[in-house]
């Protein structure tokens, strides 16, 4: 009885001690800087697009204030501004098609600074007739 008490006894300790060693690792897993532009590209048949939005995201496992650049392929938004979410929807932007023209593709990108790095993640808008 004795001989089966410790053996008891000392699985639960192994069992706490491995449990706090797990915890432990997992709490300094570091997740880099990741960006996202959702949808990333967009294309649109039709000679305007009005009102259009994109949805931005950003996360890290370190960082609690973000400073955040969007151009959305005519102009920059939010230069630099700080930011304790994690994500955003872009301001409003209206694209319209050059006369005389078929298709037409703007580039655009959403540049992150964190506590360790920066990343960056570009996309696009078509419009196409």
């Amino acid at each position: 009885m004795k001989r089966l008490r410790s053996i008891i006894l000392g699985t639960v300790a192994l069992l706490v001690v491995f449990s706090l060693g797990v915890s432990n690792v997992a709490a300094s897993v570091n997740i880099p800087l990741q960006v996202r532009i959702s949808p990333q590209h967009y294309e649109y048949k039709g000679s305007s697009l009005t009102n259009y939005q994109k949805r931005l995201s950003w996360y890290d496992s370190h960082t609690t204030t973000y400073y955040v650049t969007y151009y959305d392929g005519r102009m920059y938004h939010y230069t630099g501004a700080p930011f304790r979410a994690t994500a955003t929807d872009t301001e409003r932007v209206n694209y319209y098609l050059a006369s005389g023209r078929t298709s037409q593709t703007w580039r655009d990108e959403l540049s992150v600074t964190g506590v360790f790095g920066s990343d960056v993640q570009a996309g696009s808008i078509t419009l196409r007739r």
